[in-house]
């Protein structure tokens, strides 16, 4: 097999060379090529690892805050929506009549403030109101960047109606929605 030049039709010259390739590959993967003559196992298990510790963070419990007990009424729009801006999160609350005229306010708001947020709020309750066909809509929550805006429209017994609005970057739950709802519809007909 010294000679370069073999045709590759020769099928003996080429079991030759399949031969002489493979004992070459064997050479090189072999144990003893690489210089060791034996392979050693370990027959003990590693270590056991330790178990792992499982963290829990639990946020302490807090009971729920009461909720604030109002006054078993109001003389005036300014002593219930005082009552209300100490009591719940709020930084503004306002009362609109039906033309969005402004009855009251109180908080961080200036009235030109109230002003522009009422008209556009009682438009957006007008709104879900038409939209609403069965006038179901009590109130209206509305997310705007960092400001939650709550509108709640009440009709009194002779007919006039009013929006309470209420602003602030943290808003009441539902729940203090409800009762604050509640108390309105009684107190809009004293007030």
């Amino acid at each position: 097999m010294k000679e370069v030049n073999v045709s590759s039709f020769s099928i003996q010259r080429a079991l030759e060379l399949s031969r002489l390739l493979s004992r070459s590959a064997e050479a090189r993967t072999s144990p003893a090529a690489s210089g060791a003559s034996y392979v050693k196992f370990n027959l003990e298990p590693p270590p056991a690892a330790p178990a792992p510790v499982a963290l829990h963070f639990q946020k302490p419990v807090e009971a729920p805050a009461p909720a604030p007990v109002p006054p078993t009424s109001f003389h005036n729009w300014d002593e219930l929506l005082g009552w209300l801006i100490s009591s719940y999160p709020f930084d503004a609350v306002f009362v609109l009549d039906a033309q969005g005229f402004i009855i009251s306010h109180q908080g961080k708001w200036s009235y030109d403030e109230v002003e522009g947020l009422g008209a556009n709020l009682l438009l957006a309750n007008q709104q879900a109101q038409r939209l609403d066909q069965l006038g179901l809509v009590k109130q209206l929550l509305v997310n705007v960047a960092d400001m939650r805006l709550a509108a709640m429209q009440f009709v009194r017994a002779d007919k006039e109606s009013y929006t309470v609005g209420m602003s602030g970057a943290h808003l009441a739950s539902e729940d203090e929605y409800r009762q604050i709802r509640e108390l309105l519809a009684v107190q809009v007909d004293i007030v």
